[in-house]
């Protein structure tokens, strides 16, 4: 039987596991690998887990963590879910995976080849002018 309520603690600890995890390390019979990185349930064809996230493609249906796994695929109530997924990492700590997200290079702007040609600031040193607007500048001034 459930517990009345699910701790704050016992809940961020819970949410932590994601369903790749989960399968992992407490029930690695249900998956089968696809590819490098991709793996699919033995159970249900278009369940598949790639990168920490998990999408049932027949229902439209994905999430990230195993709470969310448990109740959309296996069916369990919030609490039920909780409470079984705590008992599961008090007995045995699960091994995690890392996913390292790929170095963002920063932007670079390449000039076009118009910009060979001479060009200046304005005074303000805000805006990139051509050197004709300069000397219609300093006629008109």
């Amino acid at each position: 039987m459930s517990q009345r309520f699910i701790r704050k603690d016992v809940l961020e600890k819970v949410r932590t596991l994601s369903a790749f995890d989960y399968l992992r390390n407490y029930a690695p019979d249900l998956l089968v690998k696809n590819g490098r990185t991709d793996y699919y349930h033995r159970d249900h064809d278009s369940l598949h887990f790639s990168n920490g996230k998990w999408y049932w493609w027949s229902q439209g249906k994905g999430g990230t963590s195993a709470l969310d796994y448990l109740i959309i695929v296996e069916g369990y109530e919030f609490k039920d879910a909780c409470n079984y997924l705590s008992d599961l990492m008090n007995v045995s700590a699960p091994v995690t995976t890392y996913y390292h997200q790929k170095p963002v290079k920063p932007y670079t702007m390449f000039l076009p080849y118009s910009f060979h040609y001479p060009y200046f600031f304005s005074e303000d040193n805000d805006v990139l002018l051509p050197l004709s607007f300069r000397f219609f500048l300093l006629v008109r001034t």
